[in-house]
């Protein structure tokens, strides 16, 4: 029969009143507990874990992702609260801690349970000593995975408690990482517990459970890969050392273990598991000696923990919650351990210790309600620091600042933080501006006395000169820390550099190194003869304080009080490659002896090991001996490959603008995996490569073509941004290489440049692109133009570049492509600016080609022939534009050109005020056709041309009809002018048609009665194509003769009227109407009327406005008026005006009585 504690009954009311005393008691031992409680130092906590100061910033640095964000994030919270918080944060964790215990045990064994753990837990957490606020932090979060693990255990899972145990561990996430394995292996105990078989489970609880967590962790990878391109789901390298340990087999934690493993590089984790294979008896031991020392540091904790899953093990709150003690146990055991790490398995263990010392046989607490809001409190509570972490992780990249700003500002109080205060200091100092770096420092410790501002301050005022040997035995740093030893050790021997005392910096030199052994070299606890044998392996071999402590001091000082330090450092035995190139720098500065080129190369070819060749590359690229740099490092990366050599290389690459093998080693680095640093150096000097690119062009302008080209070469290997490929074309365009500027131009996407970039990026379109076209047409290849437009189209679907182009063409007249561009332009979506800019632009076309139509009639055979052959001139302008076209051709002898113009217009598209023109001209471009044939007195082609155009529109053109009577009676086919002349009679004809009927039909009649076989006769085109003084002499010959005195009359009219001579075609005409006319001639004689009476109204019109201006000209001299004004009156006396003009002269001579005539004229 197993062993069980008898059991005890109580009345009610003893029962009251023994929970009266246990609550008066944990509250008396909870005061007594929390006036003993250390003060937590959040200044110290900031500066220990500054990322969250980073990230809410905005500040770039390479250890944001050193550590998981919550921890840090708190720290930057807290640190901006006021001073006594720091006395409530240890209580806070207290009370908090202590009520998840009391909940667990509650879950576990009831009331009574959860009384004794909480009294477990209130003194268990207030004797412990070692709590950080990273640790209370991450405790609690353990605490609210114990407390949910709990609440879900013993029942079917449901979505809610799945969900809040996988916030929970989420939550945990943001912390720390050890609970990494613990989803999946949660869902893995439900499924070979037979809950997904029974049905207590699902397939997407178990999801939930086993991804959910996970999914809390996105802001966090999102950051990463913006900001490093790396895929990293926790911390990067806070565990590695823990890493090292562990897999050699030590059982307690080593600070400063790189030195005990020669890692060279390698992954750290890919090192400790070949490690572990080579050893597993050693690294078994390891894991079994640290669950052994578990054991010792907490032996009661661990016995009553042990009791307690033995009493409670059919318990299933108890086998979870056994099963999630266990899984931290052992991830924790895998590595180095220290008691804080075990910080998280207080709370489960106290509480299953606490319910397994209950009397009673334990039992679980069905009544959840305080179990449950004690859990939605704590959710609640981890949301809400949850949400605005994430908000800062994913807008980090966004809001990042460049380096140059990270640490720096131009007020001279820039900020209230004193953690970012100090970082600026340091930066100021680095980089050489002392005196800010003293302004920082002064206004850093204004905010806070600390240790880390304190220092600061006086390391600013030692680089000033000033001697800090008094403040510091003064104690200058009141507030202590563990540091604070090391800090005046390093402050005493720094400022005896400084001020040249050699005797005391080499006293202090000694004491220094062991104040820093102490913290850097040294193992927590040493367990067996191995770890012994490492230790002094440790302390024998390490070379960190030479090689990187002592340096790292000195760099903290601007470069030329740094190899100055260097120099004396030397002196006191301190050596390192480190230090020696700092010896150099400072040789080179000052012109030492052993900086000759010489010496510069025994020491690059001395450079065994990454570290020392990597600062000589370093000093040889700041002092421009980059040949060195190029060629050993290129030496040495055939022997080694080294991701830092060969960035120190591709800057000296880049700088020398062999781009070909910058992009080579850029291309190896990206195929490689980088640590964070590498990452950021590698994006730092792709933004170089990017500059001396665009620099490269620029001196395109200065160098020949060659260079030009070989440029272009080399740029074609590059993969550049769409952005810098923008500035790269641009400058091309300027020095002239529009081709070469194209290839980048085609290689930009414009999806990725910048919203400001689009107008330039379309504006380089258009000048490369009408570069190319017009290239093209000034070498003749009129078809590849064409080709090379449509592939800009459809490359380039931009209304605005198209219509720009489209302009460029036009002003070169080439106006075939440009036509087809506008009309690609009319297809795309265009607003109301760009089809303004579309119509200017086919204004302009239309406007060059007729220019260029009118210029033809002084144009040469061959250009005439050439404009001619353009078979899409005008196919698609408007039909009003053609008209005008058509007729400017005309005008010039073009008359097919503009014939085969008017043969594309469609007269039901024309406008009805062009109508008559359109008709007008479609007949005077066959009359001038006709009239050329006719001028040349080739009358056998003229009739046969006649007739082809009669037949294709039958009586449909007088005109053509009347140049076919002209031919047929030319070549004496009488009975077909006769015919043809009936026809014409029976149609409308206008007063120049009849005139010229009537000549035909007087040459008819003398042709037929064979008197007159060479009279003379004028046609309409013998006035613009012969010499008026001859037509005059032909019709004076007329009007002598008896029977065609009426022709020559008419004619003699016509002639006066085309010299415009009204006066005489009048009386010539009033001559010939008293002649015998036939209806031709009566016809002619009507209109010849019509126009006299035109040109005598234009006479009179003309000789007014002459008059009226002659008037005003004189209208203030009233003498010179009179007489102007008088014959005004005589030639024109129904004009108002000059009756005004003459009363208002006549008052200026004094002529008063007859000024008063005149008016009352007027008036009446």
């Amino acid at each position: 029969m197993p062993f069980q504690l008898p059991r005890v009954t109580v009345s009610p009311r003893t029962a009251k009143l023994l929970w009266l005393l246990a609550f008066t008691v944990a509250a008396c031992y909870l005061l007594h507990i929390i006036n003993r409680l250390p003060r937590v130092n959040l200044s110290e906590t900031l500066t220990i874990l500054p990322q969250g100061m980073y990230l809410m910033r905005a500040l770039r640095h390479q250890d944001i992702a050193l550590s998981m964000p919550m921890s840090p994030f708190l720290a930057t919270l807290f640190a901006g609260l006021p001073q006594w918080i720091e006395l409530v944060i240890w209580p806070l964790f207290l009370i908090l801690a202590c009520m998840l215990a009391m909940a667990a045990g509650r879950r576990l064994a009831s009331a009574p349970g959860g009384m004794a753990a909480l009294l477990l837990a209130a003194f268990a957490f207030g004797s412990s000593k070692f709590w950080t606020p990273g640790s209370m932090s991450y405790c609690l979060a353990c605490g609210i995975v114990t407390l949910a693990l709990a609440m879900r255990a013993g029942k079917p899972r449901t979505w809610g408690s799945e969900l809040l145990t996988a916030l929970a561990i989420g939550f945990s996430y943001t912390l720390k990482s050890p609970l990494f394995l613990l989803p999946p292996l949660l869902a893995a105990y439900d499924i070979f517990t037979g809950k997904l078989r029974e049905g207590k489970t699902s397939a997407g609880k178990l999801a939930i459970l086993a991804f959910g967590p996970y999914a809390l962790l996105l802001p966090w990878t999102y950051m990463n890969w913006k900001v490093f391109h790396v895929f990293r789901l926790f911390e990067g390298g806070r565990a590695d050392e823990n890493i090292i340990t562990g897999a050699l087999g030590i059982v307690y934690t080593v600070e400063g273990a790189y030195s005990l493993a020669d890692t060279a590089g390698q992954n750290i984790v890919w090192w400790a598991f070949k490690t572990v294979l080579s050893h597993p008896l050693v690294y078994i031991e390891g894991v079994l000696k640290r669950l052994y020392g578990l054991f010792v540091w907490y032996p009661a904790a661990s016995t009553l923990f042990l009791l307690g899953m033995g009493r409670l093990r059919k318990l299933p709150q108890a086998r979870t919650l056994g099963l999630f003690v266990s899984y931290i146990v052992g991830i924790m055991c895998l590595m180095s351990i220290q008691k804080a790490y075990f910080a998280p398995i207080w709370i489960p263990a106290l509480a299953i210790a606490a319910a397994g010392l209950m009397p009673a046989k334990p039992r679980s607490d069905e009544s959840t309600l305080m179990q449950r809001a004690t859990l939605l409190v704590f959710i609640a509570i981890g949301t809400a620091l949850y949400l605005p972490l994430s908000a800062y992780l994913i807008a980090y990249p966004n809001r990042l600042q460049p380096p140059s700003v990270a640490f720096s500002a131009d007020a001279p109080d820039p900020d209230d933080n004193p953690v970012l205060l100090v970082r600026m200091s340091e930066t100021a100092l680095s980089s050489g501006n002392i005196a800010q770096a003293y302004i920082y420092s002064a206004a850093a410790l204004r905010r806070t006395n600390s240790p880390l501002t304190a220092s600061a301050f006086l390391t600013a005022l030692s680089a000033r000169g000033i001697d800090i040997a008094t403040p510091l035995r003064n104690r200058a740093m009141v507030s202590r820390d563990v540091h604070s030893t090391l800090r005046t050790h390093r402050l005493f021997f720094l400022n005896a550099l400084i001020q040249n005392r050699m005797t005391e910096a080499a006293t202090i030199l000694p004491q220094l190194k062991d104040e820093w052994e102490k913290y850097n070299l040294t193992f927590s606890g040493i367990t067996s003869a191995r770890e012994a044998a490492l230790y002094s392996k440790q302390q024998r071999e390490s070379t960190l304080f030479n090689n990187v402590y002592i340096p790292g001091l000195l760099e903290k000082y601007p470069r030329e009080l740094r190899s100055e330090l260097a120099v004396k450092v030397l002196k006191l035995g301190i050596d390192s490659p480190r230090l020696q190139v700092m010896r150099l720098e400072h040789d080179l500065n000052t012109g030492g002896e052993e900086a000759t080129p010489e010496q510069i190369e025994q020491m690059l070819k001395a450079a065994k090991t990454e570290e020392s060749l990597a600062r000589l590359l370093d000093l040889c690229q700041r002092h421009g001996l980059r040949h060195y740099s190029i060629s050993y490092a290129k030496a040495f990366l055939k022997i080694h490959d080294s991701s830092r050599i060969r960035l120190y290389l591709l800057d000296a690459l880049l700088r020398e603008h062999d781009f070909i093998g910058a992009q080579q080693i850029i291309d190896k680095l990206r195929d490689s995996p980088q640590t964070k640093n590498n990452q950021l150096w590698l994006s730092d000097l792709e933004h170089l490569r990017d500059a001396q690119v665009i620099q490269a062009a620029v001196d395109v302008r200065k160098q020949d073509k060659a260079y030009a080209m070989s440029l272009a070469q080399s740029l074609r290997v590059m993969e550049l941004s769409s952005l810098t490929r923008l500035r790269v074309a641009d400058e091309l365009t300027f020095g002239g290489y529009y081709k070469i500027a194209s290839e980048f131009v085609a290689g930009i996407n414009p999806a990725k440049l910048p919203e400001n970039e689009m107008v330039p990026y379309r504006n380089l379109i258009t000048r490369t692109i009408q570069a190319e076209l017009l290239a093209l047409r000034s070498s003749g290849q009129t078809a590849l133009m064409q080709k090379r437009a449509e592939q800009a189209v459809a490359t380039y679907p931009y209304p605005d570049v198209i219509i720009s182009i489209a302009g460029a063409l036009v002003s070169a007249k080439e106006f075939e492509t440009s036509q087809y561009l506008a009309d690609a332009a009319h297809t795309m979506h265009i607003g109301k600016a760009e089809a303004a800019r579309l119509s200017e632009l086919e204004n302009m076309r239309d406007d060059a080609l007729l220019q260029m139509a009118k210029s033809l009639e002084t144009a040469d055979a061959k250009t005439r022939q050439a404009f001619d052959a353009k078979p899409m001139l005008a196919a698609k302008t408007a039909p009003a534009v053609s008209l005008r076209l058509a007729a400017a051709l005309a005008s010039a002898g073009q008359y097919k050109p503009a014939d085969r113009l008017l043969s594309r217009i469609n007269a039901a598209n024309l406008p009805e005020s062009e109508l008559d023109n359109y008709y007008l001209l479609k007949d005077s471009t066959l009359k001038y056709e006709l009239l050329k044939l006719y001028s040349a007195r080739n009358f056998a082609q003229l009739e046969t041309r006649a007739e082809e155009i009669l037949r294709e529109s039958p009586g449909g053109n007088t005109g053509v009809a009347l140049y076919l009577a002209t031919a047929q009676l030319a070549g004496k086919n009488l009975s077909s002018a006769a015919k043809t002349l009936e026809e014409l009679k029976r149609r409308r004809l206008t007063g120049t048609q009849a005139q010229w009927l009537s000549a035909l039909q007087n040459s008819l009649d003398a042709a037929r009665s064979g008197k007159y076989t060479n009279l003379p006769t004028i046609l309409p085109g013998d006035l613009d194509t012969r010499d008026l003084n001859t037509l005059e002499q032909n019709a004076l010959y007329l009007i002598h003769t008896r029977t065609n005195r009426s022709e020559g009359l008419l004619q003699m009219a016509q002639l006066k009227i085309t010299e415009a001579s009204p006066a005489q075609a009048q009386e010539y005409l009033e001559q010939a109407l008293k002649e015998k006319l036939s209806d031709g001639q009566r016809k002619w004689a009507r209109s010849m009327l019509l126009k006299i009476q035109e040109l005598q109204y234009a006479g009179k019109t003309q000789k007014l406005d002459q008059a009226i201006k002659l008037l005003e000209r004189n209208a203030y001299n009233p003498r010179a008026l009179l007489p102007i004004a008088r014959e005004f009156t005589s030639n024109f006396p129904h004009y108002a005006a000059g009756h005004l003009y003459l009363a208002s002269a006549l008052i200026g001579t004094g002529k008063y009585d007859e000024a008063g005539k005149k008016l009352s004229e007027i008036s009446g």
